[in-house]
């Protein structure tokens, strides 16, 4: 505040003469020089004498907070002639100011860095700058700090990762908020953050979202009228008007659309009225008032012409694809096909743009900053081209359709790798899914199952897929930066739990946007050192059809599954055939549905047994019967989407006639040996085996935690002893431990140590926890932790409840504890679908370890197990029911197990101890006697 002062007021009463160069003038102070030099009557050379001897006068009175003022401001004169020397001597100004620790200057100082840095058109320069002055001073009462946020948000909602945008906004908007002593300036800067919420809510285009949106409109529109910000308002009913579009309420879109166009119209801006009038088209074309809509968009479109001109523009870009929106929905695919062209070249120009078949090329697009609109365009081009198939039955129009698809989909890679935040590669992965089922739509059409194959995988389980493959190289790069990447995931994972604990606490947001530049910048090392193998880990591997094909164990065959809005896509893929087929979701998601609810609870088939017939039967019908009609092979690999993924395929039933008994019923496990798996590329991944590695005995780590008693949480699991007890009794090499000698620090210590990890235990997904975890007796294991472990193990069989459950997330598949371990580096895994019973599980397994020592697969193993169950003759025909066996299911590498023997079982030793424990007994009895005698 002195420094502050002394420049403001203070200086004006010292009377230091300074002897100006130019105009032979002289200043009586550094503030008059200041004022003289700045004004924009003053040209730079004019202007640049006056800086350079106030602050060399000022140095030699040793006013170093005024020789970093007036180099501030003398970079500012630069700005606008050169922008390179402005950053020089910026630069300057900023060492100054840190120098003599202060934080508002030097903020104000990196604010216009950032400034500088975005008229250069850098991006990263303009991030380093506003990310310095939330490292400086992170408080709402310095000026630039709010500012710098909202900026920043902004340049993360530009390039689609809205979740580090969100962050960057709730660093400055929840101090803001919370204080109940609000200054004029702090009321209009939270009216701008909640504006900059809308924005970002709206454009992630969920209806849920623009509820959130409404809600902060609301609260920006009260504030902006308390204080009298009339000119504010307008950018407020635009957005109002963007989610009530969103929400499908197109009469209030439009009466809000017409306020900011009458808002900005006072306002003379006519920019802002343009794109007021752009948007007013999308209701209108909702509302089926295509004239309006048109007339509306030509208007503006002449507008922008007239006032911006002719070069491209991201409005203009906008105002096209709008137009080729309009086109579209009366039919008139040519016109449409043209302005869809048109917004695309106006995003990133391209030779033959004036054309309607030609598109960008790769290389075009990598450096574009603005992709997330360029994926629009291209996707609504793909579908004019679709409809433009409908209209004329030409091939040719689905083989451009399918090019342009084929380019958005490598536009989503791009933004994916850009990606550094979890939840915003989900979110886009939701975002896109439907770009995969246009793919898929138009292989089906052209009976192209090869392409449908690239589909199929590019939809599933590709952020799994990436981690797996940055595990696989970061063992080839530098080990010390492996160890800082590592650390920096870790850290991100401990923040993120953090922030699940305290979401209100914008420090922790703080520290994941830190962690999540760290972890860019070591990356980028990464790359720089490393380009080979970098290009290895962030571009997506793909494995091929024919490389895929030649890894499948022989008589395989794979299913794959693709759950759309519209259609549900099947491929079938063997050595002998590959065919795509299509199911109406509409007719299929009910059945899904059905039949699910027949798996709620351990009675629920029992009280319904025909209509449990009458449902698996009707879902076989439509889902797998078409798939199956012409495969010749019996052991499948079923790769399941969307809701697929908690469907026990082996209780389907096969033929419509029902049968008495509950283990005679015509089970799909009858007849099929069945595995699953995330994806082919995942699953060739785990089929994989290291050159030149030898094969070992796999020794097992069992562990029982519950077995002998239970605590405040569970009970105990009465059967589990007996299902480790019946592994041990096989003679197998390993190490079985129940109660409280199954820790979690034991598996934490020794887990890697063993080629199969064999879990008795429970392990729950529910709303509470948040995410799903497994049970040991001493502490638990959450899905976040197995993100940390390395666990390079040949089989991990998970005997606990809904081990295969959690939330569902379109385009990944589920977030269980499953894949968790899939994460960590396990080759296969047996988890469960539900509640699983204790009793049939420890049978089931003891069965399933028996047939994997006499040299099954693992997959033919546990179908074994399952059918043997169901033949038991010491259950009851009520225990045979689905619900007791179908629950675990096999995914990953189903190759054989070479497993260790123990020299000594564990059995033989229980039984030596016994009969040493008799002798001694006998021995003891004899020598009583002896001794009475």
């Amino acid at each position: 505040m002195f420094n502050r002062l002394r420049i403001y007021c203070v200086l004006s009463f010292l009377f230091i003469y300074v002897n100006l160069i130019s105009q032979e003038k002289e200043f009586l102070t550094y503030s008059a020089a200041l004022a003289w030099a700045r004004s924009t009557e003053q040209s730079l050379e004019q202007a640049v004498p006056v800086f350079d001897q106030s602050i060399k006068k000022a140095r030699e009175a040793g006013y170093l907070d005024t020789v970093a003022l007036l180099t501030h401001y003398k970079a500012v004169k630069y700005y606008r002639v050169d922008i390179d020397s402005a950053l020089a001597i910026n630069a300057k100004a900023i060492a100054l100011r840190i120098q003599q620790e202060d934080r508002e200057g030097a903020s104000r100082s990196y604010y216009n860095q950032g400034l500088f840095y975005n008229a250069k058109g850098e991006p990263d320069g303009v991030k380093e700058s506003f990310e310095a002055i939330l490292n400086l001073a992170y408080s709402k009462d310095n000026p630039m700090f709010v500012s710098s946020s909202y900026r920043l948000s902004l340049a993360e909602r530009d390039r689609g990762d809205y979740e580090r945008a969100l962050y960057y906004l709730d660093i400055a908007f929840q101090p803001l908020q919370k204080d109940p002593e609000k200054t004029r300036r702090d009321s209009t800067n939270l009216g701008l953050l909640h504006h900059a919420y809308s924005t970002i809510y709206n454009q992630m285009g969920d209806s849920l979202l623009s509820l959130r949106a409404k809600e902060h409109l609301r609260e920006e529109i009260e504030l902006y009228q308390t204080l009298g910000l009339d000119n504010r308002l307008a950018a407020a009913y635009f957005e109002m008007g963007s989610a009530f579009e969103n929400l499908h309420q197109y009469d209030s879109a439009i009466y809000f659309f017409e306020e900011a166009k009458r808002a900005y119209a006072i306002l003379e801006d006519e920019e802002m009225v343009n794109d007021a009038q752009n948007n007013l088209s999308l209701p209108l074309r909702k509302l089926g008032r295509y004239a309006e809509a048109l007339n509306a968009l030509q208007n503006s479109l002449r507008q922008h012409q007239a006032t911006v001109g002719l070069e491209p523009h991201p409005a203009k870009a906008r105002l096209y694809d709008n137009l080729g929106e309009v086109y579209l929905a009366k039919g008139e695919i040519n016109p449409a096909i043209f302005h869809f062209q048109q917004a695309i070249a106006n995003v990133v120009p391209f030779p033959g743009a004036d054309g309607i078949e030609a598109n960008p090329s790769r290389e075009a697009v990598e450096d574009l900053v603005d992709k997330e609109d360029l994926l629009t365009y291209l996707r609504d081009k793909a579908r004019a081209w679709q409809a433009y198939y409908q209209q004329e039955q030409e091939e040719s129009h689905l083989q451009q359709a399918l090019q342009t698809l084929l380019l958005a989909d490598y536009v989503v890679d791009l933004m994916r790798r850009e990606h550094l935040d979890a939840e915003s590669k989900l979110f886009w992965r939701k975002k896109v899914h439907p770009i995969y089922e246009e793919g898929l739509a138009i292989c089906y059409a052209l009976g192209d199952a090869e392409q449908a194959f690239y589909f199929m995988e590019k939809s599933k389980a590709v952020l799994l897929l990436d981690a797996l493959m940055e595990m696989d190289t970061r063992k080839w790069i530098d080990p010390a930066l492996a160890d800082q990447e590592l650390s920096l995931s870790e850290a991100l994972i401990q923040a993120r739990q953090d922030l699940q604990a305290q979401p209100d606490d914008p420090g922790i947001r703080k520290k994941i946007l830190d962690a999540q530049n760290q972890l860019q910048a070591i990356r980028k090392d990464i790359q720089a050192q490393y380009p080979e193998y970098y290009d290895l880990r962030y571009k997506t591997a793909q494995v091929s059809r024919e490389a895929f094909l030649a890894q499948l164990p022989k008589g395989a065959a794979t299913i794959q599954f693709f759950s759309g809005e519209n259609y549900t896509y099947i491929l079938t893929l063997a050595p002998e055939q590959a065919k795509l087929h299509q199911v109406d979701s509409r007719v299929l998601k009910p059945l899904i549905f059905d039949y699910l609810s027949y798996f709620e609870g351990a009675s629920t088939i029992l009280q319904h047994p025909e209509a449990y017939q009458q449902s698996g039967f009707l879902l076989y019908r439509t889902l797998m019967a078409p798939a199956l009609a012409a495969l010749q092979s019996k052991r499948l690999i079923l790769m399941p989407d969307g809701l697929l993924h908690n469907l026990p395929f082996e209780a389907l039933i096969t033929k419509e006639e029902q049968m008495g008994s509950i283990s005679a019923w015509n089970y799909f496990q009858q007849s099929n040996t069945i595995s699953y798996a995330y994806s082919a590329t995942i699953l060739s991944k785990q089929l994989q085996t290291n050159p030149g590695e030898a094969r070992q005995r796999t020794e097992i780590l069992a562990l029982a935690p519950f077995a002998e008693e239970g605590d405040e949480s569970w009970g105990v699991l009465a059967y589990s002893d007996d299902e480790v007890n019946g592994i041990a009794a096989l003679g197998l090499g390993g190490r079985f431990e129940s109660g409280i000698d199954a820790s979690y620090e034991l598996f934490q210590k020794r887990a890697a140590d063993f080629g199969i990890l064999h879990l008795s235990t429970h392990a729950s997904v529910n709303a509470k926890e948040g995410e799903p975890f497994i049970d040991f007796r001493d502490e638990r294991l959450y899905l976040r932790d197995l993100y940390r472990l390395q666990l390079p193990a040949e089989l991990v069989v998970l005997s606990a409840c809904q081990t295969n459950l959690g939330e569902l997330k379109r385009g990944e598949g589920v977030m269980s504890l499953n894949r968790g371990f899939t994460y960590a580096g396990a080759k296969s895994l047996i988890s469960s679908l539900w509640s699983v019973n204790d009793r049939a599980t420890a049978k089931i397994f003891g069965e399933f370890y028996r047939q994997l020592k006499g040299g099954k697969s693992k997959a033919e193993a546990l179908h074994q197990a399952k059918l043997a169950y169901l033949e038991s003759t010491d259950l009851p025909d009520e225990e045979k029911s689905p619900y007791y066996w179908a629950g675990f299911i096999h995914y990953g590498d189903d190759s054989t197990l070479e497993l260790r023997q123990e020299t000594f079982s564990r059995t033989l030793m229980l039984s030596l101890a016994a009969c040493a424990l008799i002798a001694g007994l006998l021995v003891g009895r004899f020598i009583q006697k002896s001794n009475g005698n």
